[in-house]
Order: structure tokens, then sequence, then C-alpha cells
């Protein structure tokens, strides 16, 4: 039999933490199981004494029936039925509107435009596979017979060379910074 006191608490304290959880859960069934779960944990411990201090018993309670509901949620995140491939989320839509994805696509059709234009067979091909079919440096260079150094000095001549190209065509960047590096053709474009 429970001392009044601590049956006073819990009676106290019981419906408050149901409602808590059943906020957090948004199912008061699952709720009212791990509540009462953490009850029995909590007075199975005070019964051991393993509590330091039974005043606070309300707040080891509260520990414990957060735990409980961190370690459900753990559970439901690992679960294989829960998970989805990639390709299935390769499929879902971007959420971006018609018009942003015409715009996407001329810009992505200009841009295969100016590679094309690139007066140097191998800056042409060393933009393509690298910016457009986005193999990786290594592979390029073991392809071409590049150094890495040698890599990034053809591409950064390349992209300048396209930026003149692009400039020519009216086709300008927003921003006055200079290209440095490497980076998306998505960059040069914005």
């Amino acid at each position: 039999m429970l001392n009044p006191t601590l049956a006073a608490t819990i009676s106290a304290d019981y419906a408050g933490l149901i409602s808590l959880f059943a906020r957090k859960l948004g199912d008061r069934a699952l709720a009212e199981d791990l509540v009462n779960q953490a009850f029995v944990e909590s007075l199975d411990k005070l019964a051991q004494q393993q509590i330091a201090d039974p005043g606070r018993f309300s707040g080891f309670v509260y520990g414990v029936a957060f735990n409980l509901l961190r370690n459900y949620r753990r559970r439901m995140d690992n679960r294989r039925e829960n998970r989805v491939s990639t390709a299935v989320i390769d499929t879902l839509s971007s959420g971006a509107s018609l018009f942003d994805q015409l715009v996407r696509d001329r810009i992505a059709a200009q841009i295969r435009h100016i590679v094309a234009e690139l007066p140097i067979e191998r800056d042409r091909e060393i933009v393509r596979r690298f910016y457009l079919e986005e193999h990786t440096k290594a592979l390029i260079c073991a392809d071409l017979g590049l150094s890495p150094l040698h890599f990034d000095k053809i591409v950064f001549r390349a992209r300048r060379r396209m930026r003149r190209l692009m400039e020519s065509q009216g086709i300008e960047r927003p921003d006055a910074e200079p290209i440095s590096g490497y980076a998306s053709m998505e960059a040069m474009t914005a």
C-alpha cells in the first residue's frame, strides 16, 4: 500500500503526464501505456530504495517517462518498413513550380550549348564529364592522363572561356564576383 503523500503525488501528476504525452505522440492509448510503464518502473525503484531523494518522486517519474518515450521513438525510427529506398525518393517531386522547372531547363540547355561552343575539344570533354555527367576528378584525370593540378588549370581556363561566351550571348551573372576554383555549373548561372 502506498503512503498518502505518494498517492497524492501520483494522482496529481498522472493526468498531466498522460495529456502531455498524448499531445507529443498523438495517441492517447500509447501515452497511457508509456506513463503507466514509467510509474511501474519508478515505483519498483522506490521500493528497492534506488531513488536518491524520494521527495522528488514526481521528477523521477517524469525522467523515466521521457526516457521511455525517447526509446519508443528510436524503435519506431529504426523499423525497416518505415525506410524508403533512394529510388523512391528520387521519383518524388521537388516541390518546384512549373515555371521554376522551365527556367532550370532553359538554363541547362544554354549551358549545354555554351559547352558545345568551347573552342578546345579537351575543354568540352572535361567540362561535360565533370559538371554535366558528374564524373570524379580522379576518373577524368586517369582517363585523360592528367595530373590533378593540370586538371584544375584546364577547368579554370575553360570556365573563363565559358564566361566570355555567356557574356557574348547576353547571359550575365547577377553578382559581380569572379568565378574561382570549380564550383557547380548551377553556381555559374546563379
